[in-house]
């Protein structure tokens, strides 16, 4: 059985979407779409009918210095301190395991009650080869 399957995966380009204020930008996109897309294969290959993408905005976020950040949901738009600890605490939720949340979120603390902002490197012992 011969399947013509075309569809651009999200980094290949800029999606654009009607119900979506701003173009976004692959990676997102591209994930999202390659769980779609790999449903889809399986579904043609058990002769069901395959679903179209619909990529759903849950907006962004990215931190600007130190207890700064600037947060775009689709429903509301802040910045500053506020943004900063949203932030930080949707990325906690989002790491899987409670033991690595645990271990970030005193690492973060630290790093907040000491302003040590240095490069963290993991340095070990090893052949020269």
């Amino acid at each position: 059985m011969a399947v013509k399957i075309s569809m651009p995966l999200g980094i290949l380009h800029i999606w654009k979407h009607q119900n979506i204020r701003r173009d976004i930008p692959g990676c997102h996109v591209a994930i999202n779409q390659a769980k779609r897309l790999a449903k889809n294969l399986k579904k043609l290959i058990s002769g069901k009918k395959t679903v179209n993408y619909e990529y759903v905005d849950l907006g962004s976020m990215a931190t600007i210095g130190w207890k700064k950040a600037v947060i775009d949901f689709p429903f509301i738009s802040f910045k500053g301190y506020f943004a900063w600890l949203i932030w930080m605490f949707l990325h906690l939720m989002l790491i899987l395991s409670i033991k690595n949340k645990i271990i970030i979120f005193i690492n973060w603390a630290w790093a907040y009650i000491s302003k040590n902002t240095s490069l963290r490197l993991i340095l070990t012992e090893g052949d020269d080869n």
